[in-house]
């Protein structure tokens, strides 16, 4: 790589923060000391999408990142599946007019059957990340906003859980929380989160690559952690904090 090449890959990286390709190839090298093995990785893959990703990424490790690093985000979780806004319901509705004012674009990112992730693109180029429960009509319900591509805060391989954490107020003004909910890469299977002593005090599957951990009880958390299938340990980070 030229100095030029070089200079170009992070004034590109620093526009467009998006995974580069060694980077899912350095995700897939923490499932492998996990022991997951390529087979079971790829039954983690539930997208024809993410898979076709993955399998362009191995052939692009030899393209200068100028050319096409830029255009890997779009490969990753794109803009989401289309999702026509007339067709929504009127809370829905009413919620994109006042998180985006007219003619939002919304595409779907990933869905559990109860729970969705969507990115919204305004018209002045700003973007959201929502989500809204789909058992039923569609209620959007929080939503997260900037000028920026959003997409560089979805799962990468130095932050594979992107979490959304809610609380509420208790007695004498106490917030607590009361739950997490997010997105993960392919190959984690389970989500949970931890007190100081290591104990698991809610556990969720993840369904594809949306968890939701409900009904946490209100005791100090340590750390929320993935699970690859065979229940081995492949990330750890702080419970606490918003959106991440």
């Amino acid at each position: 790589m030229t100095v030029s090449d070089a200079v170009a890959r992070e004034l590109m990286l620093r526009a467009v923060p998006a995974p580069a390709p060694d980077r899912y190839e350095d995700w897939g090298a923490v499932l492998n000391r996990a022991r997951v093995t390529p087979k079971r990785l790829r039954r983690h893959v539930r997208r024809a999408l993410v898979l076709a990703f993955v399998v362009l990424a191995v052939t692009l490790l030899a393209v200068p990142a100028t050319g096409l690093g830029s255009r890997l985000v779009e490969l990753v979780w794109g803009d989401g599946a289309p999702v026509d806004t007339d067709s929504l319901s009127k809370q829905a509705q009413e919620f994109l007019d006042v998180v985006a004012g007219d003619g939002p674009a919304v595409g779907e990112l990933a869905s559990d059957g109860s729970l969705a992730f969507y990115l919204i693109r305004k018209q002045d180029g700003a973007t959201c990340i929502a989500t809204g429960r789909v058992d039923g009509d569609v209620r959007l319900g929080s939503s997260h906003c900037q000028n920026a591509d959003i997409r560089r805060l979805l799962p990468s391989v130095e932050r594979p859980i992107y979490k959304q954490v809610s609380g509420a107020f208790a007695a004498r003004g106490k917030l607590t929380m009361v739950r997490i909910v997010g997105l993960v890469l392919p190959g984690i299977s389970r989500v949970a989160v931890v007190d100081s002593a290591g104990n698991e005090v809610a556990s969720a599957p993840v369904t594809d690559h949306v968890f939701q951990l409900l009904d946490i009880p209100d005791v100090p958390l340590e750390a929320i952690v993935a699970y690859d299938e065979e229940g081995r340990e492949v990330h750890r980070e702080p419970a606490t904090g918003g959106r991440g």
